[in-house]
């Protein structure tokens, strides 16, 4: 297994190198994380951690990036304090398998146990015919940023996408297609990765249809 840290905290990396080669793993360090972005391709990692205290605002666009170009690949999240109920919840849309925290006095064996067993966490199948529309919790990235957002007319392969808070969705969005939405589904707490086309941009709303899982080509 090949293991990428993204870093610029010495205790971090300190911290998760000895754990990681007791795993098995090869282990590559990055603390420029657009350099990162730009090798992780060629890295082709297994595994890819993250310094979320060190990147607050970008740690997400990493994971949307590497997420979209090799959907087994697990994601560990590291911060120095417990992050926000907003940050934990736009970790899990975008499949963390796990949030350690430093400052935890279980933080060393927590990070371990994910080692000693399976993956659990994989984006689950999705049917592309539901028999009745659903409620979902969705996020993706734009140029402008993340979105998070939310509907509830999802019929498994078209919906309206409102997003929670008042952002601005670009018209030229319309016909494009978002390569990795991170979709939540509220009754069963599925969580799947699709492409999705933008049918149509009105007001503060995206009409979006299914293209795909994701990791189709």
């Amino acid at each position: 297994m090949k293991a990428l840290i993204i870093a610029d905290d010495d205790n971090l990396i300190d911290f998760a190198c000895p754990l990681l080669k007791k795993a098995g793993c090869e282990i590559i360090i990055y603390r420029w994380l657009l350099k990162a972005l730009d090798n992780i391709e060629e890295i082709a990692p297994d595994i890819i951690v993250l310094d979320a205290s060190s990147y607050p605002r970008h740690w997400k666009v990493v994971v949307q990036y590497a997420a979209s170009d090799e959907d087994r690949r697990r994601f560990f999240l590291f911060c120095e304090k417990p992050l926000s109920s907003t940050e934990l919840q736009k970790a899990t849309y975008l499949g963390i398998e796990k949030i350690v925290c430093l400052d935890s006095e279980n933080a060393s064996s927590e990070f371990e146990s994910c080692f000693l067993k399976e993956k659990v966490l994989t984006t689950a199948p999705l049917s592309k015919k539901a028999t009745k529309s659903e409620q979902i919790e969705c996020i993706f990235s734009i140029d402008s940023g993340i979105i998070t957002g939310h509907s509830s007319k999802f019929d498994g392969q078209q919906f309206v996408f409102t997003p929670d808070y008042k952002a601005k969705i670009p018209s030229e969005l319309e016909r494009t297609i978002i390569r990795n939405v991170i979709i939540k589904k509220i009754a069963d707490d599925k969580i799947i990765a699709i492409k999705a086309r933008v049918k149509a941009v009105c007001a503060n709303t995206l009409e979006l249809e299914i293209e795909g899982f994701s990791d189709e080509k």
